[in-house]
Formats: C-alpha cells, sequence, structure tokens
C-alpha cells in the first residue's frame, strides 16, 4: 500500500497519464468513495476499441529504453544450477526454434490460470464459468522450481452475461435492447429452481458474479410477458451503467426473447410447470419461490432486502421465460507463495533464490476468498504494483545487494 502513489508516479515517468472520474461507473460504489476514488484511470482507457493503449505506452517507452522485448516467444521452462538458484530460462519462439535465456535473477508474471478448465475445475469446483485468460503455464514453472503453492480459490470472478448461443443467428442479444433485462435487478434463479439472494447485486459487478458462484457459475433470470411488455414501452428499471451500460434503442422484447429462444439463450413455457420441463428446473420450487416472489412484489417488503422500487416486476402471466446466464472469471488472483519483496517462496517460507513472481500469479493478496473484493482497480493495481516492487527486489538481488 505505501508504494501506490510512488508507482503512479514511476509509470506517469514511463509516458502514462491518469485520471480520476467525476463519479463510480457502477452504482452500488457511489456511496463509498474507498471502493472507487482511489482508482486512477489510464487516460487512453476506452470501452471500445482505441489505436493506442496503455500498454502500448509503457511498451513503446521501454523499448526506446533498450528493453529487449520478445513477443510470440513462450516461456518453458525455468532453468536452476546445482545450489537451486533461478537462473533463467527456455522458451520457444513462433517458428518453433528454442530461446535460452541465462539470468541472475527472473520476475514471472504470466496472468494465472484462468484459461485453463482443468485446473479451474480442481480448484474452482465447477465448469461453467466463463473463462479469459492464461493457462497457468507460469504458475507450473514456478512450482516446478521449488514454489509453494498458496492462494489458489482467489480469482477475479467479474459481472455476468448470456450464455453463448446453441443456434446463433445475426441477432446479437448480448448488445441489443435485451441487455437492459441482463441488467436489470429481475427475479434470478438458480438451475435447481430456488431464488438464491438480492438481485441488486447487478449493480456491483463483483457482487454480481459472487452470487452467480455460489450457485456454481449458472442461473436464470425469470420474466413473464408483461413485464417485457412493460420493457419494450421504456418501462424498464434502473439498468447497471457500468462497461459501457445498456443498450436503450427501442426494442420489441417479446420479439427479442422469442429470438433468444430460437438461439438457445432462452427458455420458454406457456406456463410455469413447462418453463420448469424446458429448463430442467423442479417445478414444484420453481412455482413456490416465484409465488414468494410475487407476495414480495405486492407488499414490498422482501425477505433478501430488495428495495421496494425494483419489487416492480412479479412472475405471473405467461408465456414465462428464462434467460440462462453465466458468470465471468477475468483472472485467477495467486498461485504461487511469495514474501513482502514478491520473492517466490518453498514451503517452508523460504525464497527461492533468483526467482520473483508477481500479478495475477502471487499469492497471498487477497486472502484465498474466492468472492472478488468489490473495490475498483485492485487487479491492475496489484499487477502494476508488485511488478514494480519485485522487478526492483530482483535487479538488487542481481547486483548482490
Amino acid at each position: 500500500m505505501e508504494n501506490s502513489a510512488e508507482t503512479i508516479e514511476f509509470l506517469e515517468k514511463w509516458g502514462l497519464s491518469f485520471h480520476v472520474n467525476p463519479e463510480s461507473p457502477q452504482l452500488a460504489h457511489r456511496d463509498d468513495d474507498l471502493k472507487w476514488r482511489m482508482y486512477h484511470w489510464f487516460d487512453t482507457f476506452s470501452y471500445e476499441p482505441t489505436e493506442v493503449s496503455a500498454s502500448d505506452v509503457l511498451q513503446d517507452n521501454l523499448v526506446s529504453k533498450g528493453l529487449d522485448l520478445r513477443l510470440e516467444t513462450t516461456a518453458l521452462q525455468l532453468l536452476k544450477d546445482d545450489k537451486g538458484n533461478v537462473t533463467g530460462f527456455t522458451a520457444e519462439k513462433k517458428d518453433g526454434s528454442k530461446l535460452t535465456v541465462h539470468a541472475k535473477a527472473v520476475v514471472l508474471g504470466t496472468g494465472g490460470f484462468a484459461g485453463n478448465p482443468e485446473m479451474m475445475k480442481e480448484y474452482f469446483h465447477t465448469s461453467d464459468i466463463r473463462m479469459w485468460g492464461e493457462g497457468g503455464s507460469g504458475v507450473k514453472m514456478a512450482w516446478d522450481a521449488g514454489a509453494a503453492k498458496w492462494d489458489l480459490q482467489s480469482s477475479l470472478l467479474h459481472g455476468a452475461g448470456m450464455v453463448n448461443p446453441v443456434n446463433p443467428t445475426e441477432v446479437s442479444l448480448a448488445f441489443s435492447p435485451f441487455n437492459q433485462i441482463v441488467r436489470s435487478p429481475l427475479l434470478w434463479i438458480d438451475r435447481s429452481g430456488n431464488r438464491f439472494g438480492n438481485e441488486e447485486a447487478v449493480y456491483d459487478t463483483a457482487y454480481t458474479s459472487n452470487l452467480g458462484y455460489s450457485v456454481g457459475g449458472i442461473y436464470y433470470i425469470v420474466v413473464d410477458t408483461d413485464t417485457l411488455k412493460a420493457y419494450s414501452e421504456g418501462k424498464h428499471l434502473i439498468t447497471d451503467p457500468a462497461v459501457g451500460g445498456a443498450n436503450f434503442d427501442p426494442a420489441d422484447f417479446v420479439e427479442l426473447a422469442e429470438e433468444g429462444v430460437k438461439q438457445g439463450i432462452i427458455y420458454k413455457g406457456n406456463t410455469l410447470e413447462e418453463l420448469a420441463v424446458a429448463a430442467d428446473m423442479d417445478a414444484e420450487k420453481l412455482i413456490d419461490n416465484i409465488n414468494s416472489y410475487n407476495a414480495a412484489c405486492e407488499s414490498k417488503d422482501d425477505v433478501y432486502g430488495k428495495s421496494p422500487e425494483n419489487l416492480e416486476y412479479p412472475v405471473k402471466n405467461g408465456p414465462f421465460y428464462a434467460v440462462k446466464m453465466q458468470i465471468s472469471n477475468l483472472s485467477t488472483l495467486g498461485g504461487v507463495r511469495v514474501s513482502e519483496k514478491l520473492e517466490a517462496l518453498n514451503e517452508g517460507l523460504k525464497p527461492v533464490p533468483g526467482l520473483y513472481v508477481v500479478g495475477n500469479d502471487a499469492g497471498g493478496f487477497y486472502g484465498n476468498i474466492t468472492s472478488y473484493p468489490p473495490y475498483e482497480g485492485l487487479a491492475t493495481g496489484f499487477a502494476v504494483n508488485s511488478g514494480k516492487i519485485g522487478g526492483r527486489a530482483a535487479a538488487e538481488f542481481a547486483l548482490g545487494k
């Protein structure tokens, strides 16, 4: 923490510039400055594609000062001498030829293992998280070199979206006005037919995925035709504005829902019993939970504490629709035990000499909790801060200081 301000200044010296947004893009954070006001945004950041990113600026400036950057080159194995010191690594170049790098210290930062289905299943106990990210080669190399496994169940669970279509068409529901439904605190039901929390979690991307993870990563937004007709008339609940916000173009939401049924994203039933069969839910549970939710909408008193203004749409009049949702994981956040200097540690808490592990490969910052904390910029901040601390420590080690 005490190095954070210095890291901002360090990055500014290498060509980056920052700003603090006038307000948080996430509704759930706007009453808590700690959750967002400490987050420095890159001036080059945009939700739309840009010609120049922050990493481009940093890369160009570092290369101009002599950085030997090797792209499309995959590290394969760390090298060690007979005393156990890490002394470099081997890699494979794009053309298949091998590269051997000898060094007095190695800083390893490869982005975790969120793109490895087997590792995600082993450590997160579900195959139903939408996976982005790296395959875990870095943490495996560190383990092979003697570093201890640590903090393997922390992850950047972040947001949720409709599942990929089984039968794709030219219509993208994810970018259509139907994403108002996804971004609204309507009724959430798990795969067994149970409601499982306050849907106002939708206003925080971390809470959304954390709540979705509690039921295995897949859940449904259940609505009736009256709700879809109301949204067609522009009578939507307050929607989540994060990551670009919702699409508010005029649209027929019943027509869009039917498109989702064709694509295999949405299940439909003329009755709740039919909906339960279509979505493979327990019909009795589903009906009991919907009856309870409808009673909460009428009384404006919800067992999960949902705000009265968001108890606007009961589920009463068919046809009924269940929108299949899947949580997302941007990266794992751990894997290798490290010291305060980002030295890789073995199981006896002794350094693996010459090896430093930073960013999403380094364990300990998040405390081995699967639920991601609702504070903006944590992963990026730790990546650059730990990289600077680990890089400095590695340089001092190499110089014998």
